[in-house]
């Protein structure tokens, strides 16, 4: 039986190697930007040096595991634009979509955030075909903010080809939003 209390959110401490067996464990199919596996040595060493500086491409980076027991399972991450405002990434592991692992994971990162005030409103971003992470980011209190249309590079066997996609953002606004800010998010 699933029980949402074993799922806890941890700084990120893990290697390259387990990031790549994140990737290679995630159902892809559905994402904006999927992700060679083996994942490409150089984007992987710069990745693992934005999380130990906290910063990527002058936005303020954030990234949490997401543990299962004691089981890594996903991954979280946040970049932090000028205005406080976040974008939000998530990977679950297949074997563990569909239990409410995401929505619980969403829930504490948002306790966090509203305690902190590290940032006042998230955006997140899917392939409008993926109905999981869209249930979600809904149960998670988020809510569709526009629908969008973007171009992605997909990799199937290693050729690479263009193709358009239909999205949707998703929303959300912390509790902690300053009044001069909540006429604008």
């Amino acid at each position: 039986m699933y029980n949402k209390s074993m799922i806890r959110l941890v700084s990120w401490n893990y290697t390259k190697k387990d990031l790549e067996d994140l990737y290679a464990h995630t159902d892809q199919t559905h994402c904006l930007v999927a992700l060679p596996i083996p994942l490409p040595e150089q984007k992987t060493e710069q990745y693992m040096q934005a999380l130990q500086a906290g910063t990527v491409n002058g936005k303020t980076f954030l990234c949490f595991g997401i543990l299962s027991d004691d089981t890594l399972i996903g991954k979280i991450d946040l970049f932090r634009s000028d205005d406080m405002s976040a974008e939000l990434d998530i990977v679950i592991r297949r074997e563990y979509t569909g239990q409410g692992n995401g929505t619980e994971a969403l829930r504490q990162l948002l306790y966090r955030l509203n305690v902190t005030g590290w940032c006042y409103s998230i955006h997140a971003y899917t392939d409008s075909e993926n109905i999981p992470a869209g249930k979600a980011f809904r149960k998670a209190g988020f809510h569709p903010s526009r629908r969008f249309k973007a171009d992605v590079v997909t990799e199937h066997e290693g050729i690479y080809k263009m193709k358009n996609v239909l999205g949707i953002e998703y929303s959300y606004i912390l509790e902690n939003l300053p009044q001069e800010y909540r006429h604008s998010a």
